[in-house]
């Protein structure tokens, strides 16, 4: 939930520090957590003690079990940064559970919230622009007014870390006419650039 917490902190600020945290804390909890020959998640890490039964918790109640919430997050970062692996093991975490989640529904809703994202084609959102820029505040405001759930949005500034640079929503993005400048993307294929709020609002529909 952390994880989740910067990817959402980072699309409100824009601060790629953020995501940069939330790549290096994904990179451990699936060192600590998956386990790649059973190809699940475990509910404690592999620094724990020994235990007669290693926990696995996969329904989600009132708070997401752990396992949903890390599918969800390799998810939405596997988009931003390309990564693969994200989402193979977002994949292989979905297929896990689907016997139970075809079954009994009503006690898998955040596991159901990834699989739509995994089978839907999300929306890729990037901004490029400093973040104070009134263009970026008023972009801002318009992707955050709409009802998106598969979506990620990502801001590039004069401030980026050099590792993002790699990443496919930031590859190749800049601003037209030295204006703030969104980008609206599927399968990183993406729409002409939007250099105001209207244009932007059409392409979010």
């Amino acid at each position: 939930q952390l994880i989740n917490g910067l990817i959402s902190l980072h699309e409100s600020t824009l601060d790629v520090k953020w995501l940069i945290e939330a790549k290096s804390l994904t990179d451990s909890m699936i060192s600590l957590f998956w386990n790649d020959g059973q190809r699940l998640f475990y509910d404690t890490g592999t620094d724990h003690e020994k235990l007669l039964i290693r926990p696995r918790d996969v329904f989600d109640n009132a708070v997401p079990c752990g396992s949903s919430t890390a599918v969800g997050v390799l998810l939405r970062l596997g988009l931003i940064t390309g990564n693969r692996q994200y989402e193979n093991i977002a994949k292989a975490g979905i297929e896990s559970i689907a016997t139970w989640v075809a079954s009994h529904p009503l006690g898998f809703g955040n596991w159901l919230a990834a699989t739509e994202f995994y089978l839907s084609i999300p929306k890729e959102i990037s901004i490029v622009g400093e973040t104070k820029e009134q263009g970026v505040v008023d972009m801002l405001k318009i992707v955050h007014s709409k009802f998106l759930p598969n979506k990620v949005v990502v801001g590039k500034t004069s401030d980026s870390f050099k590792e993002t640079m790699e990443w496919p929503l930031f590859t190749g993005k800049g601003k037209i006419d030295n204006k703030v400048t969104a980008y609206v993307c599927e399968n990183y294929s993406c729409k002409i650039p939007a250099t105001d709020v209207e244009l932007l609002a059409n392409q979010l529909e």
